[in-house]
C-alpha cells in the first residue's frame, strides 16, 4: 500500500489441492475447496458469516489454526459451530487439525473462483498454511500466487493493475510471470461474447424468417393456384380485383397470427419446462 495508495485493502490467496475434511467420523472429499486468506480476504472473495467469528489479524499474525467452513460442509458434516470443535483438513501433502469458527456463504459475483460448488469451502489463516507445509521443491502446494486488493471509487482498476504488473515485471523480470485480472476485464469479455452471441441469434432468426416467408409464399402460390376456378366464378359475378387481393391476404394474414402464435406458446412452454429441470439438477 505504501507504493500503490490507491489500494485501499489487499489479501493473499492460497489454495490447496485434493482436499477432504473429517470431522465426527464422517468425511467428505468432493468439491472440498481449501484456500488461505488474509484478515481482508473474507470480505474480498465476497464470503458471509452466517454464525461465529471471522479471521482477525491476530489469527493471522500468530498462524492460528482456526478455520471457517462452509455451510454446506457444516450441515453435512453437522459441525456444531458455537462449541468452536476441532475438524481435521487432509490435502495431497498436509494433513492438520483447525478449529471451526465459523459457518460462511458465499455471494454471487464476476470473478475468479465463483464457480465452486457453494457452501463447501474451508478458509484459513494464511500464514498457517505457509507455516505448516513449509519449503518445498517438489510441490507448488500452498504458495501464495494470488493477491486480492481493493482500491478506492476514484481509481480506474485498469490503470492500477498495469502500474501493479510492470513494477513486478521490471522488479523481477524474466524470474516470474505476472498476470493482472480485474472484474471489469472480466464483464468486458463476457460483454463481447454476449455481443457475438446477438449476432449470432439474430442471424440465425433472419434466416429462420427468410425460410418461413419462402415457405408462406409457396403455400399462397399453391392455394391460389387450385382456387383459380373459385376465383374465377367470384370475378364472374361481380367482386372486384381488390376483393380478391384483400381475401388472400386475410387469409395468410389470419394463418400467420395463428402460427406465430403457437410457435411463442411452444417456445415458452419449452424454456420454462428446461429451466425448471436444469435448475432442478443443479
Amino acid at each position: 500500500q505504501r507504493l500503490f495508495p490507491e489500494i485501499i485493502a489487499y489479501s493473499p490467496l492460497v489454495r490447496l489441492w485434493g482436499s477432504e475434511i473429517s470431522y465426527g467420523g464422517k468425511t467428505i472429499q468432493q468439491d472440498v475447496n481449501v484456500i488461505g486468506v488474509g484478515a481482508e480476504g473474507v470480505r474480498l472473495n465476497d464470503f458471509v458469516i452466517k454464525q461465529g467469528r471471522s479471521l482477525t489479524s491476530i489469527d493471522i499474525d500468530e498462524r492460528l489454526p482456526v478455520c471457517m467452513v462452509g455451510f454446506n460442509l457444516v450441515a453435512e458434516l453437522r459441525i456444531p459451530v458455537s462449541e468452536r470443535p476441532m475438524a481435521f483438513v487432509k490435502t495431497q501433502r498436509l494433513s492438520f487439525a483447525c478449529r471451526v469458527i465459523a459457518s460462511v456463504s458465499r455471494k454471487a459475483s464476476v470473478g475468479g473462483g465463483r464457480f465452486d460448488k457453494p457452501g463447501m469451502d474451508v478458509i484459513l489463516p494464511f500464514s498457517f498454511i505457509q507455516a505448516i507445509r513449509g519449503e518445498s521443491q517438489y510441490s507448488n502446494e500452498g504458495d501464495m500466487n494470488q493477491i486480492l486488493f481493493e482500491v478506492n471509487e476514484s481509481t480506474l482498476p485498469d490503470e492500477i493493475t498495469d502500474k501493479i504488473e510492470k513494477h513486478f515485471e521490471q522488479k523481477y523480470g524474466a524470474a516470474g510471470n505476472f498476470r493482472t485480472d480485474t472484474n471489469s476485464k472480466i464483464i468486458g469479455q463476457m460483454q463481447r461474447f454476449l455481443n457475438i452471441f446477438n449476432v449470432l441469434l439474430t442471424s440465425i432468426a433472419f434466416i429462420t424468417l427468410l425460410v418461413g416467408a419462402t415457405g408462406v409464399t409457396n403455400m399462397i402460390l399453391v392455394s391460389i393456384s387450385e382456387r383459380i376456378r373459385e376465383l374465377g366464378i367470384r370475378r364472374a359475378v361481380g367482386a372486384e380485383p381488390k376483393h380478391l387481393r384483400r381475401l388472400v391476404l386475410s387469409e395468410s394474414l389470419t394463418l400467420c397470427w395463428i402460427a406465430g402464435a403457437l410457435g411463442i406458446v411452444s417456445s415458452l412452454i419449452f424454456l420454462h419446462t428446461t429451466l425448471y429441470f436444469v435448475s432442478k439438477a443443479f
